[in-house]
């Protein structure tokens, strides 16, 4: 291994541009190249040569730190070949979905994931050798502050840090973090956690067993390939799984929760579960991520304030009907946080169990909060007097080493636990109005927003001024999303209404109504917009577009809201066809050709030409799109339009006056051409308009 240091010392420690790849050393080349066994012999002759204030030892830290880089930057086959296979997709999404304001944040996350994954072979190795480095008194201030400005580069600019150590970082900087001894543990081994908690002073409080390891793989099980309903940006079980699987595995164990069906031998991957029978019925990666709870399932919004008394009102309804046990799946968020920004929502889940004492035959009662953050375990506390609950807060059932920003106000789904609860259980004052807003549109509790809106008008808002009445009613999250945009994206339908409702009740100008029902992102675009570009979601759609349309609002207003334009100028409806979402583009006209605004409105509403005056009909027959023409068509034919405004929108003529059916015929599409004809000849359209709409078709229809 002599050899290895000598012939590494000949190499360049600068880093030299590569074409499509990051720039790299010579010196960190070399080191990637090397057998894992060829890097350990290395690195201890060079952490032996760091010693002393010499350029030799200087020489010795610069490789010594690539050899580290290049442990950091080591994935297995396994990691690489999902890795490869995830940005293809992602790369297929930006031209198929919803265009790059989806897969330009899909690629960047997925290589963010790719590089800060504490599944790397050789992760662990490289952050303790920092460590040990960072504490040895035998070396030199000047190697050791070396070091530790190193790790900090990997940390904040390279990227190459997993987030449990990230957050470690940052709380505490590298020395102090080494001093307090620290080692990054491999998460390969599932019961080998970083910590174990102490033993409980007392059941009644909230406390993790001592038996169980407290150890994250949220975030890190790679999900199957090939799935057409997984989220787009994203390829591991996320937060919103696993909380989904405890709710539902725990009802069906009466209360209880088996762990061992979480600790996966091998990889850490979908195919990997042991009890494939469970994996399949529990662990489900859709899109709808509440869909298990099933279309019934109760809502409650409750501030994190009143968790214990809301747990103890659910017992005594538990007790009351016969039931013993219920589960409930909790969804955190912070709204305008600015002080955890860099957080804005988490899954996480409630068990409760009531069993009877075997020794005196009392009531025990049992809640247990599951955090997947700690995967293998849950906070439980056990108590026999109800009253004893009331004091806890949901923060009392948070590991404290995670910073989750103190979330004040918890969305619950359930389909066992009743959660018809009052304002008095659920709500401990006005602080948490924006934060319960977000949380209702975003878990589609409509109540709730029926409730705000009773407490706005009883005066509620009265101490608000203009802004603050508006930055209210936007309920942003801290990343800057309203409320409302996300929830059209998961489909809120019913909270969206009431939405509507209570800015109608608020006392606002049109513009301002305008301005919240557009709830743009912070791309600029609508929300409406981004709706029109989901498939799966017509029944948003449609519920938004009726929402809008019934509106106490003027034409104008409407007509903006429902043409949600982009910073591009790209319109609801053109988004839909440029996403090939045939069944929105039904929708969104059948909604105005109903409507009660003016022809004029519904004409340009139908034309949606983009920026460059194509309207989106010429743009679906272009790119063959059968299904959407074939939509369009039938609707505008059979509307109550004028017949010249119905030839206007069927010709859909681009500003050089090339009709919608000549570029279909230019692009090759004959069949598409022969169907637009004999929808053309079966309408009540004089024979003239007819003839003139098809003198365009190529060859003649």
């Amino acid at each position: 291994m002599k050899t290895a240091v000598e012939d590494m010392s000949t190499l360049s420690n600068h880093r030299v541009k590569r074409w499509f790849r990051k720039s790299a050393s010579e010196q960190y080349l070399y080191a990637k190249r090397l057998l894992p066994q060829q890097r350990d012999a290395l690195e201890k002759q060079l952490a032996q040569k760091m010693r002393g204030n010499t350029p030799e030892a200087r020489e010795a830290l610069t490789m010594w730190m690539s050899v580290q880089q290049a442990r950091l930057r080591m994935h297995s086959p396994l990691q690489q070949q999902a890795y490869r296979s995830q940005q293809a997709a992602n790369a297929i999404l930006g031209g198929t979905v919803i265009g790059a304001a989806i897969s330009v944040p899909a690629l960047r996350r997925t290589r963010a994931q790719y590089y800060h994954s504490s599944d790397r072979p050789e992760y662990e190795k490289a952050f303790n050798n920092f460590m040990s480095v960072i504490v040895d008194s035998s070396l030199g201030p000047e190697i050791r502050k070396a070091v530790i400005e190193r790790l900090d580069y990997h940390a904040w600019s390279e990227g190459t840090i997993a987030p449990q150590e990230m957050q470690l970082l940052h709380e505490q900087g590298a020395e102090t973090l080494a001093n307090s001894g620290y080692r990054a543990e491999s998460p390969l081994t599932f019961q080998s956690a970083s910590r174990r908690p102490a033993p409980p002073p007392t059941k009644a409080e909230p406390y993790f067993s001592p038996k169980r390891a407290m150890t994250d793989l949220n975030l890190s099980i790679l999900l199957k390939n090939g799935d057409a309903r997984l989220d787009p940006g994203g390829d591991y079980l996320a937060c919103r799984h696993l909380a989904l699987a405890y709710c539902l595995a725990s009802d069906d164990n009466g209360g209880k929760f088996d762990f061992d069906k979480l600790s996966i031998s091998g990889n850490r991957h979908y195919d990997n579960f042991p009890d494939k029978a469970w994996r399949d019925k529990y662990v489900q990666p859709t899109v709808l991520a509440w869909a298990g709870l099933g279309p019934d399932s109760q809502r409650a919004v409750v501030d994190g304030d009143r968790f214990g008394a809301v747990l103890a009102n659910v017992f005594k309804r538990l007790e009351a009907t016969g039931q013993d046990h219920a589960s409930a799946v909790i969804h955190t968020a912070n709204f305008g946080d600015g002080a955890a920004a860099a957080f804005t929502g988490h899954a996480m889940a409630v068990a409760i169990r009531i069993k009877t004492d075997p020794v005196d035959g009392r009531r025990v009662y049992v809640a247990n909060v599951y955090d997947p953050n700690r995967t293998l375990t849950h906070k439980r506390v056990r108590v026999t007097d109800l009253q004893s609950l009331e004091h806890l807060a949901f923060d009392d059932f948070l590991d404290a080493g995670v910073n989750y920003g103190k979330p004040t106000v918890l969305g619950m789904i359930s389909k066992s636990m009743p959660l018809d609860l009052s304002r008095e259980t659920t709500q401990s004052g006005e602080a948490t109005l924006k934060a319960r807003i977000g949380l209702a549109l975003l878990d589609d509790v409509p109540q709730e927003l029926h409730a705000v809106a009773e407490q706005l008008r009883g005066g509620g808002s009265a101490h608000l001024q203009g802004d603050e009445l508006i930055d209210l009613l936007a309920a942003k999250d801290a990343s800057g999303h309203p409320a409302l945009h996300l929830a059209l994206y998961h489909g809120s339908a019913e909270a969206m209404k009431a939405y509507g409702q209570l800015l109608a009740q608020a006392g606002l100008d049109y513009d301002t109504q305008v301005s919240l029902l557009a709830a743009k992102d912070q791309f600029g675009v609508p929300a409406f917009n981004n709706a029109m570009s989901v498939r799966y979601n017509w029944d948003v759609v449609e519920s938004f577009a009726g929402m809008v349309l019934d509106a106490d609002l003027p034409d104008e207003a409407r007509a903006k809201v429902l043409e949600g334009k982009d910073s591009s100028g790209v319109s609801s409806l053109l988004q839909a066809v440029l996403c090939g979402n045939a069944d929105a583009v039904g929708l969104f006209v059948m909604k105005i050709r109903h409507s009660a605004l003016p022809d004029e409105m519904k004409t340009q509403l139908l034309a949606a030409k983009s920026a460059e005056g194509t309207p989106a009909l010429a743009v679906a027959m272009e790119r063959g799109d059968s299904y959407s023409m074939m939509r369009f068509v039938k609707q505008v034919l059979h509307s109550s339009l004028p017949d010249e405004m119905k030839v206007e929108l069927v010709a859909g003529k681009r500003a050089d006056g090339v009709s919608a059916v000549e570029r279909a015929g230019q692009a090759g599409h004959q069949a598409l051409v022969a169907l637009y004809g004999d929808l053309v000849r079966q309408s009540h359209l004089p024979k003239t308009m007819q003839a003139e709409l098809l003198a365009g078709s190529n060859p003649p229809v």
